[in-house]
């Protein structure tokens, strides 16, 4: 059988054809072994299926032919047919043992001819056995911008709903490129041209990387391609952790980790409220963290470009594509090529939404390719008159300002949808272009992260700051949703026999790294470390030490460690020298202990503290105005702070209450003041201190009046 190009999907079709076919996989990837469903919707009465393996020159894998059709009607707007197409299974596959790992898809043939295609990915069945660069299969941005079933995260086409959808489902057919989904091809170059150069690649998806973090510790490098928009905190985190324990990255694309989305339903539904995060994602204000917003924004305030080097310049789609010129020839990413500065490489690789450094980038990075866009789409009126586009190159170590890095190297391309295109055969220079490409995959493959187990805190050995990294960590799973798991470094660190649970197993190859103290405190035969973790000793301040073997004692005499009262929240500890407070001095018996009494000398149970100047009302000399220092330059019992003009009853301001005092002072002497007015409120009124309470002293106290 004749099978249609690659190059032709989504262009012409077998034969002129009339007949419905529409289909999808129940996952997005799969194992040899594992059982592929397919679910399709035809008019023909049989169908085919043949299965391919995507290259640039696609290889057949298998053919089924004489498939029953059943023809399922496309979703009314009230089915919500974007949340899930939910037909059944047609067919069931079992891949074969033998099948490589890569991107494939399967062609579904009605009896006309008609033609309508799925992707999915084959994984390696032993992660880094064939290869140790993984390519990341993108799904989310295609799952994003899909609109079958009426709506994307985009668009609604439902009468009268203008709403977009906030909720998307992997389990429905792709509504462009013939099935393959919108951004396929941007993949499709890539890693071809890494195969076809040499390169053993294994292929993963997005999803597999949130299901099962501890999956990118099997590779020394991660290539993107495709646009990866759309990304969950637990590939963001895995992502972050396979660059800091030393692993590389290369983006060949532009505009990725963009926004958070969350996964639901066994992973089959991605939910990203984006504009409307705000006002209706559930998340907002019960876990921040997870609210499905851009990663830069509030409240997530993770930039990604403080990993990537770069972030999307938003109005770079208003204009036309420019070349991306060398600004370091000399650099070894441009090894063989022969360009000089200031020269472009490849064909306008500036294309479609492109990157550029912001104020979070890493401050120290090799810009190796720039452009300036600055020709506006025929009918875009762009907001600024340029934007500029970087690609970019750093690494994880000291040379790049990391002091303590462990060398991971990042590219990032900066175009979304230059690089891809610039590979294909027949643009300018392409063979440049798949050079420079080669280079930096080759490059990064050939700097291996070193061994990295057990240094929780990466400063290059195993010691107790790890053994309490590792008590923090332990028990922590990296196979739960979002909203249960712990920090993925868990997992990378600790997680030796890859059973994505930091466990005894894990425990007793930690303690063959082990260089710190080895005692048993308690004299009971077991390692400390090990009476900790087992449950026999407490350790409530993660310090490696047993509580029994800690200086302080129970000195409530309650039968718990002071410690532990304290972490439990038993005994409160205001002064933080874990010693609980009601075993603490507290002089004035007003419930706060001495140490964090803002008046310790009387009673002031409530701590009040009018002027905020940490000295309480019942102590201060100013209880009005901020005074901290307690001053009193004249030594009248008030402090410099209420000593001004006219505050005659040192409350720190000069209103009615001192007028009233100052008008029965007036005209008074210093020696024989009128009735009411005492000796302290006639000094006081007397502003100019020549012993007589007059107008002078009235025109000054006038100045300073404030009621």
């Amino acid at each position: 059988m004749v099978l249609s190009s690659l190059c032709c999907i989504g262009v012409v079709r077998v034969s002129p054809a009339e007949q419905y076919i529409e289909a999808y996989t129940g996952e997005e990837s799969y194992l040899p072994g594992d059982i592929i469903h397919f679910h399709v919707s035809t008019d023909s009465p049989t169908f085919s299926i043949e299965i391919q393996h995507l290259l640039w020159t696609p290889q057949l894998r298998a053919i089924v032919s004489g498939i029953p059709g059943t023809y399922i009607p496309y979703p009314l707007p009230e089915e919500q047919g974007w949340r899930g197409a939910a037909w059944p299974v047609s067919y069931s596959w079992v891949v074969p043992d033998a099948w490589p790992t890569g991107s494939y898809a399967a062609r579904f043939v009605t009896e006309d001819g008609s033609d309508t295609w799925h992707p999915f990915t084959l994984r390696h069945p032993m992660p880094g056995a064939h290869g140790r660069a993984a390519f990341v299969m993108n799904y989310n941005t295609r799952n994003a911008y899909n609109r079958w079933g009426g709506k994307s995260l985009y668009f609604s086409e439902i009468p009268d709903d203008p709403h977009k959808a906030v909720e998307v489902s992997f389990q429905r057919p792709f509504d462009v490129v013939d099935g393959l989904g919108k951004h396929y091809f941007r993949q499709h170059t890539v890693y071809s041209t890494l195969e076809a150069a040499g390169f053993a690649l294994e292929y993963v998806t997005e999803t597999d990387i949130y299901q099962n973090p501890n999956i990118t510790r099997a590779y020394d490098l991660l290539i993107f391609a495709g646009h990866h928009e759309y990304i969950s905190r637990r590939t963001y985190d895995a992502i972050e952790a396979h660059h800091l324990r030393g692993g590389h990255l290369a983006f060949f694309s532009g505009n990725d980790i963009y926004w958070q989305v969350r996964f639901e339903e066994g992973a089959h539904t991605m939910v990203c409220y984006k504009s409307y995060a705000f006002t209706e994602d559930p998340f907002y204000g019960v876990n921040d963290e997870l609210v499905t917003t851009v990663w830069y924004g509030p409240p997530l305030n993770r930039p990604a470009e403080a990993l990537q080097g770069i972030r999307f310049v938003g109005p770079s789609l208003s204009f036309e594509p420019e070349d991306l010129t060398v600004q370091i020839s000399s650099h070894w990413i441009f090894a063989g090529t022969g360009l000089a500065d200031g020269e472009p490489l490849g064909e306008l690789l500036a294309a479609s939404e492109t990157d550029y450094l912001t104020e979070f980038s890493p401050p120290d990075m090799d810009v190796v390719l720039y452009a300036q866009r600055a020709t506006p789409l025929p009918g875009k009126n762009p907001p600024v008159d340029y934007v500029e586009v970087a690609a970019v190159y750093y690494e994880d170590d000291p040379a790049y300002g990391f002091a303590n890095g462990l060398g991971g190297q990042v590219f990032s391309s900066g175009s979304e949808a230059g690089w891809p295109a610039a590979l294909e055969e027949g643009m300018r220079d392409y063979e440049k272009v798949r050079l420079v490409t080669a280079n930096i995959v080759q490059h990064m493959l050939d700097a291996p992260p070193a061994p990295f187990f057990a240094d929780y805190d990466r400063d290059g050995g195993v010691d107790l700051d790890d053994f309490v990294g590792l008590e923090n960590c332990f028990g922590t799973r990296s196979d739960q949703p979002d909203v249960q798991t712990p920090e993925v470094w868990c997992v990378f660190t600790f997680d030796q026999d890859y059973d994505d649970d930091v466990d005894a197993d894990d425990f007793a190859q930690f303690m063959t790294l082990y260089t710190g103290p080895l005692e048993d405190c308690n004299v009971n035969g077991v390692l400390d470390l090990q009476d900790i973790l087992g449950g026999t000793s407490m350790d409530c301040n993660t310090n490696g030490i047993p509580e029994e073997c800690e200086p302080l004692g129970d000195c409530n005499q309650n039968g718990e460690q002071d410690t532990c009262d304290v972490v439990a929240g038993t005994s409160q500890d205001c002064d933080s020298n874990r010693l609980p407070d009601e075993c603490q001095s507290d002089g004035d018996a007003d419930g706060t202990i001495d140490a964090c009494d803002n008046c310790p000398q009387q009673g002031n149970p409530l701590q009040a503290d009018q002027d905020s100047d940490g000295v309480g009302n019942a102590c201060d000399n100013c209880p009005g105005q901020p005074n901290g220092t307690q001053k009193d330059a004249d030594g009248d019992a008030f402090g410099d702070a209420c000593d001004g003009p006219g505050d005659i009853d040192h409350d720190g301001r000069v209103n009615l209450n001192d007028f009233a005092t100052f008008a029965v002072c007036y005209q008074a002497l210093m020696n024989a003041p009128p009735p009411g007015c005492s000796l302290q409120a006639a000094a006081d009124s007397d502003l100019d201190k020549d012993g007589r309470v007059d107008l002078n002293d009235f025109a000054t106290f006038a100045l300073h009046l404030t009621g």
